[in-house]
């Protein structure tokens, strides 16, 4: 779900509720709460992402050395 967020800037919560109204989002979320989750996590690779974001870029730089 970070990820996603980190990707396109916008909750996996939010992506639901266009896609799929409200209600199934509401339901997903409580799913997600239930198993530990949270469908509005944020992204934060200078603090408590920084471990992942070194991952994510390490990732990049193997199947994109030159860029997107």
């Amino acid at each position: 779900m970070k990820l996603i967020y980190r990707e396109t800037g916008i909750h996996c919560y939010d992506i639901l509720k266009e896609y799929k109204g409200g209600a199934n989002a509401r339901f997903w979320q409580t799913i997600a709460f239930f198993f530990g989750g949270n469908l509005k996590q944020t992204y934060r690779p200078l603090s408590e992402d920084a471990q992942m974001e070194r991952f994510v870029k390490e990732v990049e730089q193997l199947y994109y050395p030159y860029g997107r």
